[in-house]
């Protein structure tokens, strides 16, 4: 050992051979496959991240669409129903209003109708006590005729009154109905 302590220069020598450059290179050789090799596995890792943030954004993107769509549906069918309800609402209340009107018009066919009846009846008996009002009027003609003769009144004036009593007579003898009917 002495002839290590007579050479202390030699120790300092060989730690003086070995350069800081060469501790480095010798470091890093082995030190750079531990920070390359997860660096490379991290990268991978990330690159195929990346990707998979990609697809699910441009799927986010066609779900969004997707979504809007359903949406637009969704609204145009909401929509759309509130159009059938109203249309619906006014088949019903026109059906009502058609129901309405034919019942209407029934009942004003069966009034007219009925009026029309008792019209005809009404007419029918008039015309059946005209003849005889008829000859009531010629018999009163007759009757005021003879008075003024037996009573010597046979003034043109008077004259004329039982014969205007007596076209009416007359008149009402043959009815209207009665001459057109023939």
């Amino acid at each position: 050992m002495p002839a290590l302590d007579a050479n202390p220069s030699s120790g300092r020598n060989t730690h003086q051979q070995h350069p800081a450059i060469t501790t480095f290179a010798v470091l890093a050789t082995f030190l750079t496959p531990f920070t390359i090799i997860p660096y490379v596995f991290i990268n991978r890792r990330m690159t195929h991240l990346s990707r998979q943030l990609e697809q699910l954004a441009a799927s986010t993107n066609v779900m969004q669409r997707n979504l809007q769509t359903l949406a637009r549906e969704a609204a145009l069918r909401k929509e759309l129903d509130v159009v059938r309800n109203e249309l619906l609402l006014l088949r019903q209340n026109s059906e009502y209003h058609h129901t309405r009107t034919e019942s209407s018009d029934v009942a004003i066919r069966a009034d007219l109708l009925k009026q029309s009846s008792e019209l005809r009846q009404t007419r029918e008996h008039l015309y059946s006590v005209l003849p005889q009002l008829g000859l009531s009027l010629a018999n009163i003609a007759e009757f005021m005729h003879e008075v003024q003769l037996s009573m010597g009144m046979t003034s043109a004036a008077d004259k004329h009154g039982v014969e205007r009593l007596r076209d009416l007579a007359l008149r009402l003898y043959k009815p209207p109905h009665a001459q057109t009917h023939r």
